[in-house]
């Protein structure tokens, strides 16, 4: 992925590392945040509509009907758009940082010199996630020393080598071991 490669040429001129991850990134993307947010660039009234009924849908399953009030279908293939796009305040209040800053979908990164550098970031991707009322995962988040590693997207990244993560083999030979139904 060049998202890590580029990632890895930031790890030797950098000390400082946090990464963290939505909690249930799609089900949380709450609808009037998203519809607000979208108003702002969409002007046209009939394509707002039907984002409104994109996000504000209702699902049958065995003749039951339920209506979603908050979150986003993982079916859709307008979702990763659209999610992607919630995030983007925070991409924007990310650029005026002295840190490297990388997000893919709702994984972030931050590589930092210093403490201090680090923990503005980390307020303002607090402060960002507040806003759009968004959890961090806790066993998906990591702020500490580059040299001590840490993985993201898949991949453990230490001061020298980029190597793919432990919970990504693990996860590889569960699925390979699982019995097949037919």
């Amino acid at each position: 992925m060049l998202i890590c490669l580029i990632l890895q040429r930031h790890v030797s001129s950098n000390t400082f590392v946090f990464r963290t991850d939505v909690k249930s990134y799609y089900e949380s993307i709450n609808h009037e945040i998203l519809l607000d947010k979208l108003a702002v660039y969409v002007k046209d009234k009939r394509v707002m509509n039907l984002l409104a009924q994109y996000a504000k849908r209702s699902v049958e399953y065995g003749g039951l009907f339920t209506d979603f009030t908050q979150g986003i279908s993982s079916d859709c293939s307008l979702s990763p758009l659209i999610s992607s796009f919630y995030l983007y305040e925070l991409d924007k209040a990310m650029e005026d940082k002295s840190v490297f800053y990388r997000r893919y979908m709702d994984d972030v990164i931050v590589l930092s010199t210093s403490r201090w550098k680090l923990r503005k970031a980390i307020k303002t991707v607090n402060q960002q996630f507040a806003k759009l009322k968004l959890k961090q995962h806790p066993d998906k988040t990591t702020i500490g020393r580059i040299k001590n590693s840490f993985d993201f997207l898949g991949y453990q990244f230490g001061e020298e080598k980029i190597t793919v993560s432990k919970r990504t083999l693990h996860n590889h030979i569960r699925r390979l071991t699982q019995p097949l139904f037919i």
